[in-house]
């Protein structure tokens, strides 16, 4: 059993201009994420087999072959807070609503093999950061560093399978790679 989701991973230059905003802002030690595991689950499959990930793998790339590539950006902060944690993200941009469109048709896609799904609402924003209430973070400096920030755009040509490694709730691993629109 494998846990399987889609997701959308910005590019390094992208995440890079993130981590260059943040740098040196915060009085406090603040450090975020591994820039090689930032990425925005667009849809979660929970767990499956080995041999209904690959189904699910092959029926997006079929379906994906029609799907247009997104311009996306990453701009604007908040922070969220829970009685446990705050949590610091960045939002995913997209023309037209185009960014919703794509978790959509991955969902519907999933939906017509049967596939039980997250039913959580997507939410276009890239978690950077999270502390402990409390915790002595510069999370809220982050945060304003990053509310006028906007990276370059770049054009999302793929959507990354990947599967959650045991033991760490962020670490993943991705599977597969689907091409949009059959590139």
């Amino acid at each position: 059993m494998v846990i399987l989701f889609a997701t959308i991973v910005p590019t390094s230059a992208a995440l890079r201009a993130v981590e260059d905003a943040v740098d040196g802002k915060a009085a406090e030690p603040f450090a975020l994420r591994p820039l090689d595991d930032l990425h925005l689950p667009v849809a979660r499959f929970g767990n499956t087999t080995f041999d209904d990930a690959d189904r699910l793998i092959g029926m997006l790339a079929d379906a994906a072959a029609d799907w247009s590539p997104l311009r996306l950006s990453l701009g604007g902060a908040s922070v969220v807070e829970t009685p446990a944690e705050r949590t610091l993200g960045i939002e995913v941009r997209s023309e037209d609503g185009a960014l919703l469109q794509l978790s959509l048709d991955v969902k519907k896609t999933a939906e017509r093999m049967r596939f039980l799904l997250d039913r959580r609402d997507f939410t276009p924003v890239l978690t950077l950061a999270s502390v402990r209430v409390g915790a002595p973070s510069g999370i809220d400096a982050a945060a304003a560093a990053l509310a006028s920030f906007e990276s370059d755009p770049w054009l999302l040509t793929e959507v990354s399978m990947r599967k959650q490694t045991y033991g760490n709730d962020n670490a993943s691993e991705e599977v597969a790679q689907i091409p949009l629109g059959g590139g």
